[in-house]
C-alpha cells in the first residue's frame, strides 16, 4: 500500500491495516475474517465495519494491487505440498 498512502483514502493507519479493502468492495454480504491474538487488534477490525470507500477509492486500490510487483510464492513448498490433497475418507 506504499503507492496509495492511507491518508489519501481519508483513513488512519490502524484502520487501513485492519480491513481487507478488496473484501469490503465485494458487497455487504461478503466479509473478511482476520485472525488476531490481541483484543486491541480485534477491536480495530470490528470498527472497520464503519469504514465506507467510494468507488474512486476502490478503483485506486485495485489499480495499485494489479500493478504490484509480487515476489515469491504465497506459501513455502513445505506447506504447498498439503494444500491440494484429498481428505481422508469419511468413516460411516
Amino acid at each position: 500500500m506504499e503507492k496509495l498512502p492511507s491518508h489519501q483514502l481519508g483513513k488512519n493507519d490502524p484502520q487501513v491495516s485492519a480491513i481487507g479493502f478488496g473484501a469490503m468492495a465485494q458487497g455487504e454480504d461478503f466479509i473478511s475474517i482476520p485472525g488476531t491474538t490481541k483484543i486491541k487488534n480485534l477491536e480495530e477490525y470490528i470498527e472497520a465495519v464503519h469504514i465506507h470507500l467510494t468507488d474512486q477509492q476502490v478503483k485506486q486500490i485495485r489499480q495499485v494491487c494489479e500493478n504490484a510487483n509480487v515476489v515469491g510464492e504465497r506459501y513455502s513448498q513445505q506447506f504447498s505440498d498439503n494444500l491440494f490433497t484429498d481428505s481422508a475418507p469419511i468413516k460411516i
